[in-house]
């Protein structure tokens, strides 16, 4: 019996050791990287939308620190914060680098991400774009994707802090 029992001890100790283990292994890895993707599509007629999706633990506190005054990001005053934010950190260009118009759409919001929406302003025939995207390189280790989708073309770029000005030929 005493022989029963100290099995099943160890056994309990094992289980319970495998799910420390487990924990921990979750929790290094639970946020070891800051991503975020883009896609840019641009249809027959020459409009072209854009959406961004960016995690939330990243954007709040980087907006924070930039805006002591920011309560929300979901508020009025959060949005034009954002706004301002994404139209002065990503842009578009053209081949001779001018900076092309984007309206702002909108955002969702949910517990993971902010979801972004532009669009642009009239059609857009390019025969080079440039894409700059600096949307969250405050942090160091940060790497943005952003897909393009360009009629029958697609093209995916990623960004660092190191290369945040691309060109991509449709």
């Amino acid at each position: 019996m005493l022989v029963s029992i100290r099995r099943h001890l160890s056994n309990i100790r094992r289980v319970h050791w495998g799910l420390a283990f487990l924990f921990l292994i979750g929790t290094a890895f639970a946020h070891r990287y800051h991503a975020a993707i883009s896609s840019i599509t641009r249809d027959n007629d020459g409009h072209v939308e854009i959406e961004h999706r960016l995690f939330m633990h990243d954007l709040e506190p980087l907006l924070k620190a930039s805006d002591h005054n920011l309560e929300s990001l979901e508020d009025k005053y959060g949005e034009n914060l954002l706004r301002i934010y994404v139209e002065s950190h990503f842009r578009l260009r053209d081949r001779d680098g001018n900076v092309l118009n984007l309206q702002w759409v909108g955002v969702e919001w949910d517990q993971t991400y902010a979801t972004i929406y532009q669009e642009s302003t009239s059609a857009i025939t390019l025969t080079q774009w440039q894409i700059e995207n600096r949307l969250m390189m405050e942090i160091p280790t940060q790497v943005n994707t952003v897909n393009v989708h360009d009629g029958h073309a697609h093209h995916s770029l990623v960004f660092t802090s190191s290369s945040t000005l691309q060109s991509v030929d449709p």
